[in-house]
């Protein structure tokens, strides 16, 4: 039977080709995603778009909606290892900068290659994004080193 005659109250006047219900009112489509655990209720909502699509079979939604959360766990993965990566860098540069600011006995040389290294780590980190460094961090270092050290 198909999900949406049992989502459908009783009485209702919604127009009905075959099992397939083609009106387009989203309290329906709602009301039937929303009963069941979260797995369940993303597999009805996916299995009432494809039907409506006119893909009745449930092994095709089932083929499709597997493809998709497998695409969708990868691409979670991705971004998550990005944000740990950018937190990383974010941390490493606020450490080298403190170390900068408040190292009593820090010389110029040794500020500058903390400065070097914390670049060569960036773009380590991100192999194309040297621009982004150049116009996010380098000015906050370049700063830094103008005010601990006194320089123009």
């Amino acid at each position: 039977m198909c999900l949406l005659n049992k989502a459908m109250p009783r009485g209702s006047t919604h127009k009905r080709i075959g099992k397939t219900n083609l009106s387009s009112d989203r309290s329906v489509l709602l009301r039937a995603a929303l009963t069941g655990t979260i797995a369940q209720r993303r597999f009805k909502a996916a299995h009432l778009i494809l039907k409506a699509a006119g893909n009745a079979s449930r092994a095709d939604c089932k083929k499709q909606i597997c493809k998709k959360k497998i695409g969708e766990k990868a691409l979670l993965d991705a971004h998550l290892s990005e944000a740990q990566k950018i937190r990383r860098l974010q941390v490493m540069v606020n450490m080298v900068m403190s170390v900068i600011s408040q190292d009593p006995n820090l010389t110029i040389e040794e500020a500058s290659e903390l400065c070097a290294g914390t670049k060569r780590a960036a773009l380590a980190m991100f192999p194309d994004k040297e621009l982004a460094y150049d116009i996010l961090y380098k000015p906050r270092l370049q700063r830094l080193m103008r005010e601990r050290f006194h320089l123009q």
